[in-house]
């Protein structure tokens, strides 16, 4: 039987679904923050098309720029090797500022950054003309290896001066300082956000030429002191995000397993660090906690788009939300198995340092160019805006011209005249989320616009729209994208009674914008800020703290799926 013929017999099996869409604009109103829709890097031309609000310089392999020779290292990502990024930080925020997006830019807080590509005979951390033989090489280049002693088990011990310099608090103060020459402040249009280094639990492995050493609880909060008060020195208008924690071992543990003398998982204890440097100060030295999500399932980042590892994707993005959710990868190893992210995080902020907002500077679900990735974005950019996300930004963009764009389209300019998804999230419920997924939200000029994903693989659902809290009747279009095609019209009409039925295909997303007559009534008077609607939060793990074996088995798989790109100028 074909594949053709196999799926014709499925949709014969599976005929239509329904589920029944509530969307409330009198609960759970908040204010959806525009920086969630920002990326890690991307062409210029792209920020604009895709209407991107955030860009951000920064990742393993600018963690130790160099802002005043242009150059970098790419550190265990590509063998420690030394780059020169095709354009300057500089050029970076000019294009990005004429995109109409803000620059997020990376501190080296690692105490080192690069040297120039000719001081010295060295071009990368471990050259086996100095350390000798090595467990494996640069296919590009053999003279640099890993600095992985043969025998696998134990390490070569680097001297750090060997590409790079050292820089500390003041280095990174003195780049804040140019920035505000070049640029502004801040607040006159300037570079705002500044990120306090990238994944610390992770320096001893990514930047272990100069970082051999697990990062402590004590060195990391330090570091948050020393350079958010740089920051703020330099630029008091300034935000500052931190740690930029790699993933789930990291919210509850240091590399160097602080967290059982402690009696304190790390999160909250680099929260209570910076409500401590406040009280010192008098002002906040951190802004934002800035945390990374790269679901750990089978295949799901590298881009897999089997139909098993297609639906894996679109479940993965539970560990976002979902309290009932146990992971399905090695994760379930640790800490409970239901990560609950987005919830935990918000707790943990109310309850140590409330007022901190909540940046996800990293993430990536993969196969964004695929209409499978594409709408699991989609997905995820719903969640985000539901779950008072305040910044965020997409690992890898979409190539462009691809159909991940219309994921961001769809929310940023998904009629190619500038309509955009609403700025204030209202109510939105299935009563079949498993097969559909809902968000909706309203602009200040009264429009509803919901958000629709089919996540059933075969089976087209008719969403049964009821409005409440709004007029009744009014104006409707839909625009839809995903294993149909590409972003596009697709119906118009009118609500009458509150009341709309619309049949979405498999494995689509749509917009729907709704124009109500008499617009968008007024909150419940009882009605909260928004707080989540998705399930309680959790108090912490409640769980034992991870030995090192458990620890370095789950890292396993971070360094199997890093990202091995090839020898290139680096693009940011």
């Amino acid at each position: 039987m074909s594949k053709h013929t196999a799926l014709a017999t499925l949709l014969a099996v599976f005929p239509a679904l329904a589920a029944n869409v509530t969307v409330d604009a009198a609960h759970d109103r908040h204010p959806i923050s525009p920086l969630i829709y920002g990326l890690i890097g991307g062409d210029d031309a792209q920020l604009s098309r895709m209407g991107v609000t955030l860009r951000r310089h920064g990742g393993n392999q600018l963690s130790r720029y160099n802002w005043k020779l242009n150059t970098t290292n790419s550190g265990g990502d590509e063998f420690y090797f030394q780059r020169q990024p095709a354009r300057s930080v500089d050029d970076f925020v000019t294009q990005t500022k004429a995109a109409g997006a803000q620059s997020l830019i990376e501190l080296p807080t690692i105490g080192w950054v690069s040297k120039g590509l000719d001081d010295g005979a060295n071009h990368c951390g471990y050259a086996v003309t100095k350390y000798g033989n090595q467990q494996a090489y640069d296919p590009a280049d053999p003279g640099c290896g890993n600095g992985v002693k043969p025998d696998g088990m134990s390490f070569v011990l680097a001297d750090p001066t060997d590409v790079s310099v050292p820089a500390d608090e003041g280095w990174a103060g003195e780049w804040v300082s140019h920035l505000v020459t070049t640029f502004g402040a801040a607040n006159a249009g300037g570079v705002s956000l500044y990120q306090l280094g990238n994944q610390p639990a992770l320096w001893n492995e990514t930047h272990r030429d100069v970082h051999p050493q697990p990062a402590t609880y004590k060195e990391i909060t330090d570091k948050l002191e020393a350079y958010g008060k740089a920051v703020k020195t330099a630029d008091p208008t300034a935000q500052t995000l931190g740690p930029g924690a790699w993933g789930w071992l990291e919210y509850f543990d240091s590399a160097a397993q602080d967290r059982e003398s402690s009696g304190v998982d790390f999160i909250p204890a680099y929260l209570q660090a910076a409500h401590t440097d406040e009280t010192k100060y008098g002002h906040r030295l951190l802004d934002y906690l800035d945390i990374h999500i790269y679901p750990q399932a089978p295949r799901i980042s590298a881009g897999s788009t089997t139909e098993a590892d297609n639906a894996m994707r679109l479940r993965s993005t539970r560990i976002l939300w979902d309290p009932n959710y146990t992971v399905e990868s090695w994760e379930s190893c640790c800490y409970g198995g239901i990560l609950d992210i987005l919830p935990r995080m918000h707790h943990w902020i109310d309850t140590t340092y409330p007022g901190t907002r909540l940046a996800v500077s990293g993430y990536d679900f993969g196969a964004i160019d695929a209409p499978n990735g594409a709408i699991t974005q989609a997905l995820v950019l719903g969640i985000f805006g539901r779950e008072k996300v305040d910044l965020a930004a997409l690992e890898t963009p979409p190539m462009s011209g691809s159909i991940g764009e219309d994921a961001f389209k769809l929310y940023r300019n998904y009629d190619g005249m500038g309509g955009q998804y609403g700025d204030t999230s209202v109510r939105a419920v299935s009563d079949a989320p498993n097969d559909l997924q809902s968000f909706a939200a309203f602009t200040a000029g009264g429009k509803v616009t919901v958000v629709l994903v089919n996540t059933n693989p075969v089976a087209t659902t008719t969403a049964n729209l009821t409005f409440n809290g709004m007029g009744d009747g009014g104006p409707w279009r839909a625009f839809v994208f995903g294993a149909a095609g590409r972003l596009a019209p697709a119906g118009n009409g009118d609500v009458k009674g509150g009341k709309l039925a619309f049949d979405l295909k498999a494995g689509n997303a749509a917009l729907i914008e709704f124009t109500p007559n008499g617009g968008v009534g007024m909150a419940a008077p009882d009605d909260s800020d928004g707080g989540t609607v998705t399930g309680p939060n959790h108090p912490g793990c409640g769980c034992d703290f991870v030995d090192a074996g458990v620890w370095l088995l789950g890292m396993i798989p971070v360094w199997l799926f890093r990202r091995k790109p090839k020898k290139v100028a680096v693009q940011e």
